[in-house]
C-alpha cells in the first residue's frame, strides 16, 4: 500500500508535467531509463536544476525558491540564483515580496473570522464597515458582500491609482474614505474583475472587527498559528534588508511600499508557504492539531461562487483562490495564484485532490514568462 505522504507514480509524472507547463519547455532534458519509484525524487530534481537554471538565465532573471509539498511533507526545496547579485545565494529560507498571493492569506484570514461569527459571508459591506460607501451609476444593483469582494466581483474599480506606489502610505482607513468619491466599475455581483480593492476593504473590515491593524492581526491569528515565522504584512522599511532584493532587466529596483497591503505585501519565503500547503491540505488543521479553519469553510474557497454570469463567459473563481485555467490530465482540479510586486514575481499551485502543491518565488520580474504559461 502507497504511504500517504508519497506520489503514486501516475501522480509524480503528472506532478512532473505540470511543473513543465509552469516553468517552460527546453529539447534537451536530463534522462531517465525505466520507472520512477515512488519516493524517488532524485531525477524530478536533477530536471528542475536543468530546467530552472536555463530558464533564468535565458530570462535574466537573479534568484528564485522552489518548493514542491506532498501533503504534510516538502519532498523538494531549493534556491538557485541570488538573493542578491552582489553575492547572496537564494535559499529556500530566501524572503521576497510575494504580491496578490498575499490575498490568499487575506482570504482565509476572513473566512475565519466567518467562521467564528464576526463576518457574515453573505452581509453587504455596508452593515459591517461603518462608513464604507461609494457611488453607483447601476439602478437596482445587487449588494456589494463579503463573498462578492472575495471572489472578484464586487464591481469596485481594480485600483485606486493615486497614492498606491509610495515612500509614505495612507492606512487603510484614510483609503476607504477616499473611495467615497469614487464610483463603481461594474455592477456588483455581474462580473469578474480583479480588483486589488477589494482587498483592501477586505483588510479593513478585519481591522474593524479586531480594533487592531490588520498586519497585527493576520500575524497573531493566521501566520503565528501555521509556525510561519518569518512571514509578515510588515512595511517595506522594516523588512528590506532581509529580504531578497528585486530586480527587473538585471538592474535592482528601488524598494517602494504598497498602500493596498492586504492586497500584496505580504513577505514570504518557500519554507513558510509550504506550511500554508499543509494547512490547507489538512483540511484547516495547523501541525500541532489545532483546527484553524472548519473543513466545510476551507473546501468553499475553492467552489465556484458565481457560476454560470452570462459576463463571465464560463470563468470560474473560488473565494480568493484562482480556480480555472491550469490543467493537467490526471491530477483533478487545480487551484493557483500567481503575484507580482516591483522586482519580483511569485506562482503557486495546489492539485488538493492529490494533496500536492507547488510554490515558486523570485526576485526578477521576467520570471512571469517562464514561470506561468497559462491562465
Amino acid at each position: 500500500m502507497m504511504r500517504k505522504n508519497s506520489l503514486s507514480q501516475p501522480a509524480f509524472l503528472t506532478l512532473f508535467t505540470t511543473l513543465l507547463l509552469l516553468l517552460g519547455s527546453c529539447v534537451s532534458a536530463p534522462q531517465h531509463e525505466g520507472p520512477i519509484e515512488r519516493g524517488n525524487y532524485q531525477y524530478l530534481g536533477a530536471y528542475l536544476d536543468w530546467m530552472i537554471g536555463s530558464e533564468m538565465k535565458k530570462a535574466n532573471v537573479a534568484g528564485l525558491s522552489i518548493a514542491i509539498i506532498d501533503d504534510q511533507k516538502v519532498v523538494w526545496a531549493k534556491g538557485y540564483g541570488f538573493a542578491d547579485t552582489a553575492g547572496v545565494p537564494a535559499t529556500p529560507d530566501t524572503l521576497y515580496r510575494v504580491g496578490s498571493i498575499s490575498k490568499l492569506l487575506t482570504a482565509t484570514e476572513v473566512m475565519q473570522e466567518v467562521d467564528h461569527g464576526n463576518i457574515a459571508l453573505d452581509g453587504t459591506l455596508a452593515s459591517q464597515l461603518p462608513g464604507f460607501s461609494i457611488r453607483s451609476r447601476f439602478t437596482d444593483a445587487k449588494p456589494i458582500t463579503v463573498r462578492a469582494l472575495l471572489a472578484h466581483h464586487s464591481g469596485l474599480p481594480s485600483d485606486y491609482l493615486k497614492g498606491m506606489w509610495t515612500t509614505s502610505p495612507v492606512d487603510l482607513a484614510t483609503l476607504q474614505n477616499l473611495l467615497r468619491e469614487e464610483s463603481l466599475a461594474t455592477a456588483p455581483q455581474s462580473e469578474y474583475k480583479y480588483s486589488n480593492l477589494d482587498y483592501s476593504l477586505l483588510g479593513r473590515l478585519i481591522e474593524v472587527r479586531s480594533s487592531e491593524p490588520f498586519a497585527l492581526t493576520i500575524r497573531r491569528d493566521l501566520l503565528e498559528p501555521l509556525g510561519m515565522t518569518k512571514s509578515s504584512f510588515a512595511a517595506v522599511t522594516q523588512t528590506a534588508a532581509a529580504m531578497a532584493k528585486g530586480y527587473t532587466e538585471g538592474k535592482q529596483v528601488t524598494a517602494i511600499e504598497l498602500r493596498d497591503s492586504p492586497a500584496g505585501s505580504l513577505v514570504s519565503n518557500t519554507t513558510d508557504l509550504a506550511r500554508f500547503f499543509s494547512f490547507v491540505l489538512a483540511d484547516g488543521r495547523t501541525a500541532t492539531g489545532n483546527q484553524l479553519l472548519q473543513p466545510s469553510t476551507l473546501h468553499a474557497m475553492f467552489a465556484p461562487q458565481f457560476p454560470a454570469l452570462p459576463l463571465d463567459f464560463g470563468h470560474n473563481i473560488g473565494l480568493g483562490w484562482m480556480i480555472d485555467g491550469v490543467h493537467a490530465p490526471g491530477l483533478g482540479p487545480i487551484a493557483w495564484h500567481t503575484g507580482e510586486y516591483p522586482g519580483y514575481f511569485s506562482a503557486l499551485m495546489i492539485a488538493p485532490k492529490h494533496k500536492l502543491g507547488v510554490v515558486i518565488l523570485t526576485n526578477g520580474q521576467a520570471a512571469q514568462g517562464f514561470t506561468v504559461q497559462v491562465g
